[in-house]
């Protein structure tokens, strides 16, 4: 019998894991017998629950993990809402399943996953990537490493622009397809509240620019969404991003991925990732690295300018992500707060500094 979708972080046991192993090829001649959960991501992975466990087996089995992730949706009601609402639990399966095998770039080997979305049930085993180095995006991300991570992606990024398996992906919404463009109600509902919440940290030009934002922002989406298209990212921030040896980066967390154009990673990296000081000083040679890498790669129908201008209206769709999470989601704890915080002064003050209102209407 295959393993049971758990409901619960608290539905994770030794025989669930060990069923789960077996039955994604993983574990052959060995047993779970214990494990030692270590919940991990808090006021981080806001839209799921996320435990980390040691294993230890009964047997020798090379191939065995000695640790490994598990990953369900989040248990806080708003969280929750908003993951199945834009159907962010099935879409990172599905990329699992369908887009991770063949990929150039470092993504968690997948041991497991199950899903019943009728039910909102939804569950991956994850390769733990702790070997790795992890940085904290409320310090910010290094230059050197900004430039390692968009290079990895614009790799990724190439391999899949304007391509036919691009077009078959159905599952995978367009960056302004109907399921991504339910963000323009969340933009508009969540505007005051976070506000409220945040908005004492904002310059009375940051605000109007908000607000520019939140009256156009469908408009915006519509323009992200237009070829040439790729796989977009769409969480490509520090706390989703490892670093090993020399120019080698981790990536997780592929739940809010679309198809559109892929420099909005970029801007979502400098723009909510990177210190204001440290952006302003290395933006454009981060986002030159990106472009360079996709040129090298064989992309030869975007410019230069096509990718600063994209990267400057990708800049204010940003803004909807510390608007979406001040208002009502639950942030964790205070580091979730202080998250949030960064991300607001950091998204805003890049913005402005791109006089990015200028691709506004009037």
């Amino acid at each position: 019998m295959g393993a049971s979708i758990p409901r619960t972080l608290d539905d994770v046991d030794a025989a669930w894991v060990d069923a789960a192993l077996k039955e994604g090829g993983a574990l052959k001649s060995a047993s779970v017998s214990m494990i030692e959960p270590e919940p991990i991501g808090v006021g981080v992975g806001l839209l799921g629950d996320l435990l980390r466990l040691q294993l230890h087996y009964d047997g020798d089995d090379e191939d065995a993990p000695s640790t490994v992730i598990v990953k369900l949706p989040s248990h806080h009601e708003a969280n929750r809402a908003q993951g199945m609402l834009f159907g962010f639990y099935e879409r990172e399966i599905r990329f699992y399943r369908d887009v991770a095998p063949g990929v150039r770039i470092r993504v968690p080997r997948c041991y497991w996953s199950g899903m019943d979305p009728d039910a909102g049930l939804f569950a991956l085993l994850l390769e733990d990537f702790s070997t790795l180095q992890m940085a904290d995006q409320v310090a910010g991300v290094s230059p050197d490493r900004a430039m390692a991570a968009v290079r990895s992606l614009a790799r990724f990024h190439a391999d899949w622009w304007e391509t036919d398996d691009l077009e078959s992906l159905e599952w995978m919404p367009y960056s302004n397809g109907p399921v991504t463009m339910q963000a323009v109600g969340v933009y508009e509902r969540g505007w005051e509240p976070f506000l409220e919440h945040f908005g004492g940290g904002l310059s009375q030009e940051a605000r109007l620019l908000g607000e520019r934002v939140r009256d156009h922002f469908a408009g915006l989406l519509e323009q992200l969404g237009q070829s040439p298209r790729t796989i977009v990212h769409t969480d490509f921030r520090l706390d989703n991003l490892f670093f090993g040896h020399g120019d080698e980066v981790g990536i997780i967390d592929w739940q809010l991925s679309t198809r559109g154009r892929g420099v909005y990673d970029v801007a979502y990296l400098l723009c909510q990732s990177m210190t204001v000081e440290q952006r302003r000083a290395h933006e454009m040679d981060v986002l030159k690295a990106w472009h360079d890498t996709l040129v090298a790669e064989g992309v030869a129908d975007y410019s230069w300018a096509d990718a600063v201008e994209d990267y400057t209206r990708s800049a204010m769709i940003c803004l909807v992500i510390p608007v979406a999470a001040g208002n009502d989601m639950d942030l964790g704890n205070e580091r979730g707060k202080a998250l949030v915080a960064a991300l607001a002064d950091r998204a805003f003050t890049a913005a402005i500094d791109l006089d990015a209102g200028r691709l506004l209407p009037g």
